[in-house]
């Protein structure tokens, strides 16, 4: 870390641990990256799952629970599209929390 840390560019990197002052003895610009939008999620998720399903009124209020990035969304909705091709059944919401929670 103190390597990339000391390098004479421009190093971006993205976490949830703050800065270490033992890691470098450049100070950091540490900045904090919004959240997506409520709008922007559902678009994640509507590319995930389809926009019919994530539309319906019980799974828009499903979705609303989880705070996702958008890669995560795509993630957790492979993740729910294998649990109900395993279940044999078509994607339900128990598959999307499933896939969400990990």
């Amino acid at each position: 870390m103190r390597v990339l840390a000391e390098l004479d560019v421009t190093v971006l990197l993205l976490g949830h641990a703050g800065w270490d002052p033992a890691t470098s003895r450049r100070v950091p610009l540490v900045l904090d990256a919004p959240a997506p939008a409520p709008p922007e999620r559902l678009e994640a998720w509507s590319a995930a799952l389809g926009p019919e399903l994530a539309k319906s009124d019980d799974m828009r209020q499903l979705i609303g629970t989880f705070r996702l990035t958008p890669e995560q969304i795509g993630r957790a909705g492979a993740a729910a599209r294998l649990r109900a091709a395993h279940a044999g059944t078509e994607l339900e919401a128990e598959h999307v929390r499933a896939g969400a929670l990990g």
